[in-house]
């Protein structure tokens, strides 16, 4: 999640709402539309036809709009109805619909609650998430249902043709049946503040970042064309060690070793997006959604006081652009990058760090749900994690414990909100022939972890021994990418972040059956 929120459509969709319901077809007299529906998919029902009954549902709707919108072209699709970001072949605004046959009325519904979002401005949205998405949802909703009923009335005595004249009450009948399912109904004796104090969260869920990424697969084929091995070698000059689970490998009891890895594969991760419906439709590099709305072009953030992960970063833009991933590396300090994680989880993926402790109850804890807006800088949610998490923290048999640990690891792994990179290792200089008493640990000899070198170590008494170099892995001492799903990690040191959480909103364009 890497936009903030946007102000503007907002203003529009609220001066829209009041133009509804205040302004006169007379004072609002705009340009005529320009709508065009292409050939192929319809049915029996002809082109000419469903341009005229598309022309009648966005004029109840376009009267009252400030501006007319640019050309649209209409086109039969498979999918929901929706409006592309992407253009015509002519920069046409490119709007699908998936009725088949002459079914006036569901044509009108359609259309008009998509032609509303281009009165909306629902291109300004475009890389960018809204948190407020369902509120043009709903505002789209409402111009469809307002715009048949005055079609019903338009039509009694003028329809686009003196014989549709009839066809007027079956419009009347057919928003009628919609406002009356059960779906568009409060509960009985439940009032609309309580019912949205109740609903807010899931109403603005999926907010922030790039939405491709809270697809599984997505975070997988990302996964598949990272090379951490090279990594290791080109970036950390061997100083490291590729990166599995979100539990340090130091912490060798807990540390699941048996994780099938994700191997180095351009091909495979290819493979996993195309047939996951992530396709280069237009041809430019760069893969879209399966609806096409939204391309897979993220930006990774990388802390500034690690200036070596920058080439990271960039190794990342070569491997991830071979399989139709664009990716813009930016540096940014450790309050920046916060800054768009909480409390609306706005970045798409960030580069981060973190230490682990011996016991891997810390590691773990991350990625509850209850910590999203606080450890959980990636807003990732999975109740049997949650529940894992419960039952290993009450577990008395240190061996049944691992086992729902290796469990809890597995399930970050493969959903991959966090990219582990690799494990640090940390360098130490000790004198042997001066100090004796060092006590090592996962965390090194020497850390804010390990306070018993600092009450055992002590001079030596008699013979000398020779100053020795030792090299200790860190905890976690993780770089990770950490993704929006909010977002991909990379992991060092943290610090508790506070927040009111938001979730994440849900995909930018798209709905109606």
């Amino acid at each position: 999640m890497k936009f903030l929120l946007s102000i503007g459509p907002m203003l529009r969709m609220a001066a829209l709402v009041v133009a509804l319901s205040q302004a006169t077809a007379a004072e609002n007299k705009r340009d005529a539309l320009t709508i065009r529906v292409a050939q192929g998919g319809w049915g029996d029902a002809s082109v000419e036809n469903i341009e005229q009954v598309l022309r009648s549902a966005a004029e109840q709707i376009h009267r009252f709009c400030p501006v007319t919108p640019k050309p649209i072209l209409v086109e039969h699709g498979s999918g929901s109805p929706i409006v592309f970001y992407r253009k015509g072949p002519n920069g046409e605004t490119l709007v699908k619909l998936n009725v088949t046959g002459r079914y006036w009325a569901q044509f009108a519904y359609q259309f008009a609650h998509e032609f509303c979002h281009i009165c909306c401005g629902y291109q300004n949205n475009q890389g960018r998430t809204n948190l407020n998405q369902w509120f043009e949802e709903s505002l789209c909703e409402t111009a469809s249902l307002f715009a048949i009923r005055r079609m019903a009335v338009a039509w009694k005595t003028n329809p686009p043709y003196p014989n549709w004249r009839d066809f007027a009450k079956h419009l009347d009948s057919y928003a009628a049946n919609l406002l009356e399912a059960p779906e568009r109904k409060l509960p009985p004796g439940t009032t609309f503040a309580s019912w949205f104090a109740l609903n807010e969260s899931k109403l603005r869920e999926n907010g922030g970042g790039n939405p491709t990424l809270r697809d599984v697969k997505v975070r997988q084929a990302l996964a598949m064309a990272t090379d951490k091995r090279t990594l290791v070698d080109l970036v950390h000059l061997g100083y490291a060690e590729p990166g599995t689970t979100i539990v340090q490998k130091a912490a060798s009891y807990w540390w699941d070793a048996n994780i099938h890895e994700f191997e180095f594969n351009i091909t495979k991760a290819n493979e996993l997006l195309n047939e996951s419906g992530y396709l280069d439709i237009d041809s430019d590099g760069v893969r879209e959604s399966p609806n096409g709305s939204v391309e897979m072009s993220y930006t990774l953030l990388v802390l500034s006081r690690w200036p070596e992960e920058m080439r990271t970063g960039q190794q990342l833009q070569t491997w991830w652009a071979q399989i139709g991933v664009r990716l813009e590396v930016v540096s940014a300090d450790a309050n920046t990058i916060n800054s768009y994680v909480y409390p609306d989880y706005n970045q798409d993926m960030f580069l981060w760090g973190y230490s682990g402790q011996p016991d891997p109850s810390f590691s773990l804890l991350i990625m509850l749900s209850t910590q999203v807006g606080d450890w959980n800088d990636c807003g990732y949610r999975n109740a049997s994690y949650d529940e894992l998490y419960d039952q290993q923290a009450k577990a008395t048999d240190p061996e049944q414990r691992r086992e729902i640990v290796y469990q809890m690891q597995e399930i970050i792994y493969y959903d991959c909100p966090y990219i582990v990179l690799y494990y640090m290792t940390a360098k130490g200089a000790y004198r042997l022939d001066t100090f004796t008493g060092f006590v090592n640990m996962p965390t090194g000899l020497l850390s804010d972890v390990n306070t018993y070198t600092l009450r055992e170590v002590h001079l030596i008494k008699g013979e000398s021994a020779p100053a020795k170099t030792d090299y200790l892995p860190w905890a976690v001492a993780g770089i990770a990418i950490v993704v929006a799903v909010a977002a991909i990690a990379v992991a060092m040191s943290r610090k508790g972040r506070g927040g009111k959480p938001e979730q994440k909103p849900e995909e930018t364009k798209k709905e109606q059956q």
